[in-house]
């Protein structure tokens, strides 16, 4: 859960971001244009005012006077009081300087103290490659200035060029080294490169994205497309991602996807999101993947209305991944009541790796509380040697403690019956032209 909550945490200040900074149209300048020193005067008059709104205000006016024959004074302003200009104020001027020389620009504010400099990094970059992806990429690889300036550049590559939605952009992702998963540079940019194509071209070019990167032979690469279209499509178009993940149930990354699509919508509209997922395919792991990520958002959004919709549903095995999702809500301060729910998880094999995983996680915490538990609550012995075992390799190194995880672990032919099928196979039957 941690971890998609920072993706999803992540998707919203980026796009929040992109609001930001493109806030306003390029400046045309008036014809009363103060000259240089004139406006580098303004300009620090409106930095200093100390009303946000109407700092914000000026600055957005003093952009509109701007000419080439003064925009060295709005600029120098700016470097002059940049470690005390607030963000929106930096990346408004930054801005500006971008789009009329970036490679100027971008040498400037690498001098800047760390902080500003990443902030103007980004900026300048998303305005370059915005226009011309190509030559900011080549700029962005040579940014110096330490860690925070390299993040800055290559997200303003990234959002730049999926903004400006430039081709190259899925080439020069994949290609990043590095891993996949939750917290990389790869699934962050390409959840931005999905909600830009959302925003800019609607959901059906979205999914003909997705289903065009699912058969790329990166199987990696396929998961990851497949379930951050389905993360940008759970907040605007659920229903679309939930069509789309019915008719190509066997592609790369549609299990996935089931998780960030149930949990994205579920923040939107949990009642419409669990009605899906209890439609799920109850063979394999869909269903229970569904009704757990999308409980679990429930529950992390309106608790109350989460747990009584669960107290009050109608019994069932639909029902198994939302009492696996209340076990893992409780059992970090009730390990015993997460024992005790997990007993109405009606799939045997799915309620087993729900107490091994329960047990695991009460043994590499507080072993001798459950050692305790145990003498006067015997479990069975497979169930009990199982979540020791795990619990050692648990204090080692970092593994997830979800049952539906480990479920996956054990059984992956349940969540892509046609995991071994051949990229070219599945184009095939598909009826999908290698391009």
């Amino acid at each position: 859960m941690w971890s998609k909550n920072v993706a999803l945490v992540v998707l919203g200040m980026l796009l929040g971001w992109l609001g930001t900074t493109l806030s306003q149209g390029p400046s045309a300048a008036t014809p009363e244009a103060p000259d240089r020193d004139a406006l580098y005067q303004q300009t620090v008059e409106a930095l200093e005012h100390p009303d946000f709104t109407e700092r914000t205000v000026l600055v957005v006016n003093l952009l509109d006077q701007v000419t080439d024959e003064n925009v060295e004074g709005m600029f120098q302003a700016l470097q002059d009081n940049v470690q005390f200009t607030r963000e929106q104020e930096t990346r408004l001027i930054v801005r500006e300087m971008a789009r009329r020389d970036p490679q100027a620009t971008l040498d400037a504010v690498l001098k800047w103290p760390a902080n500003q400099a990443a902030r103007g990094v980004q900026v300048t970059v998303f305005e370059w490659a915005r226009i011309n992806p190509v030559a900011a990429r080549e700029a962005a690889l040579k940014v110096g200035g330490g860690d925070k300036a390299n993040e800055g550049a290559m997200r303003g590559l990234a959002y730049g060029w999926a903004y400006g939605r430039k081709p190259g952009l899925s080439e020069y992702i994949r290609s990043l080294p590095g891993k996949m998963g939750p917290g990389s540079q790869k699934m962050e940019f390409t959840v931005i490169q999905a909600a830009e194509i959302l925003r800019h071209d609607g959901d059906q070019a979205l999914l003909d994205w997705a289903l065009e990167q699912a058969q790329h032979e990166d199987l990696d690469w396929a998961k990851l497309v497949v379930s951050q279209s389905m993360n940008a499509l759970g907040a605007k178009k659920p229903e679309s991602g939930a069509a789309f993940l019915e008719q190509y149930w066997s592609e790369p990354g549609a299990s996935v996807g089931i998780e960030w699509l149930a949990e994205r919508w579920a923040t939107r509209d949990p009642q419409a999101a669990i009605a899906w997922a209890k439609t799920l395919p109850s063979s394999g792991q869909a269903q229970i993947r569904g009704m757990y990520y999308a409980w679990q958002a429930w529950e992390a959004r309106a608790p109350f209305e989460a747990k009584a919709w669960l107290a009050s549903a109608e019994a069932g095995p639909y029902l198994d991944g939302a009492v696996a999702a209340r076990v893992d809500s409780i059992k970090r301060t009730d390990p015993p009541g997460a024992m005790a729910a997990a007993l109405d998880i009606e799939n045997s094999e799915f309620r087993r790796a729900v107490q091994i995983t329960t047990l695991e996680w009460w043994f590499t915490l507080h072993q001798k509380n459950t050692e305790a538990w145990l003498a006067e609550n015997p479990q069975p012995a497979v169930i009990v040697a199982e979540a020791r075992d795990r619990s050692e390799v648990r204090k080692k190194k970092k593994v997830r403690l979800d049952a539906v995880s480990f479920l996956a672990e054990q059984e992956q032919h349940l969540l892509n019956p046609l995991a071994g099928e051949t990229s070219a196979a599945r184009r095939s039957r598909l009826g999908v032209r290698r391009r």
